[in-house]
């Protein structure tokens, strides 16, 4: 606010724009002037990752509180201390809750229609649909002054197109809805071709081909699938709701457990090093 007010208050013909910036994941040009592919020398782009306060847990609302600059994994990490935790959230723990929420990021849970796929307490969606209030630095004299405004989910008629700004708006705080951890079941698949898992969508009461993304979704809710360029294969992977360990799975009670997908072969550094260094050469024949 106080960083508003005083862009605020320069001569107009010296002054840029006040944007946020977090963990840039997805660099937004709506940060930029428009019709303008770099960013004015005279814009401000303010480190919300410095904001990243949790400001307290109300486990009767089942919500939190949190600084837009705190990370997806550094919140989980805090829920954990209190067996909680978000219905979704992205594969990445080191992107900003603000920025997630400001781009609609990806990460969601959906429900089951056999509810023992479902777990207790969930709450289904995506980032945004977490979402219950939130504060942003608005100005309601046309800019001269600035100050923190609280939004609240259907109560304030812009509340949900204000909160997916894209890099416009300048979030404070956000409370979201959380829900009791759980154990899920991951598994990988190798062997669903490309062709079934991303198989066209069925008419309205037909049912889903066997292993289409259609099909796991409503059987587990937390599908994710990659297609490997020059072949038919896809990695497939699911989070299944299951509270009890199977026998033939491993626990593991830690983030990124599937460090194969960061490893690089030592003949491949180079290459992709080359790649990154020349990106006309990134698409070979």
């Amino acid at each position: 606010v106080s960083i508003a007010n005083w862009a605020a208050k320069m001569d107009p013909k010296k002054r840029g724009e006040v944007r946020p910036a977090g963990t840039k994941w997805s660099w937004s040009p709506c940060v930029f002037a428009k019709g303008t592919a770099n960013p004015n020398e005279k814009d401000l782009m303010i480190d919300m990752t410095g904001y990243a306060t949790v400001f307290g847990v109300d486990k009767e609302k089942m919500e939190v509180t949190v600084a837009p600059g705190i990370t997806i994994l550094a919140l989980l990490q805090e829920l954990d201390k209190q067996n909680l935790t978000l219905g979704a959230y992205t594969g990445s723990g080191s992107m900003s809750i603000g920025g997630c929420i400001a781009v609609g990021a990806k990460g969601v849970l959906v429900k089951s229609p056999d509810e023992k796929n479902n777990a207790p307490g969930a709450v289904y969606g995506s980032m945004t649909n977490f979402v219950t209030r939130f504060s942003l630095v608005v100005s309601t004299d046309g800019g001269k002054t600035y100050a923190e405004k609280e939004f609240v989910r259907g109560k304030d008629a812009d509340a949900e197109l204000l909160m997916a700004g894209v890099g416009r708006t300048m979030m404070t705080r956000v409370t979201l809805k959380v829900m009791p951890q759980y154990s899920v079941r991951a598994r990988c698949f190798f062997d669903v071709p490309a062709s079934v898992i991303f198989a066209p969508g069925t008419p309205a009461g037909e049912a889903d081909p066997d292993n289409s993304y259609a099909d796991m979704v409503k059987r587990t809710g937390r599908v994710s699938s990659i297609y490997i360029p020059f072949t038919d294969v896809a990695w497939t992977r699911t989070w299944a709701y299951c509270p009890d360990q199977p026998d033939t799975a491993r626990f593991v009670d830690s983030p990124y457990n599937y460090p194969y997908q960061d490893q690089a072969q030592a003949w491949q550094t180079p290459v992709i090093e080359a790649m990154l260094g020349q990106p006309h050469e990134t698409f070979l024949e």
